[in-house]
């Protein structure tokens, strides 16, 4: 009889070391976080109001999650 488990999805490494599921396992509502672009080198050049606004993760756009979601493997 053959087994009829689902496929499991594989993460994407890549993805995985970009991006944080935030909210509880109980929790409903799940967001993921991602790291500001442009903070690396090069910083002087930028003004220090951009690189306040840059302090800390970000939630990345309802646009995106979808295709983030699908590469951590959460839906």
């Amino acid at each position: 009889m053959p087994n009829k488990a689902a496929n499991k999805q594989k993460t994407v490494s890549g993805a995985a070391k970009r991006f944080r599921v935030s909210g509880g396992s109980g929790s409903s509502v799940k967001k993921i976080r991602r790291r500001a672009a442009f903070r690396s080198h090069n910083l002087g050049k930028q003004e220090r109001k951009r690189l306040d606004q840059k302090i800390g993760g970000k939630v990345v756009s309802d646009v995106d999650m979808q295709r983030v979601k699908k590469m951590l493997a959460e839906g």
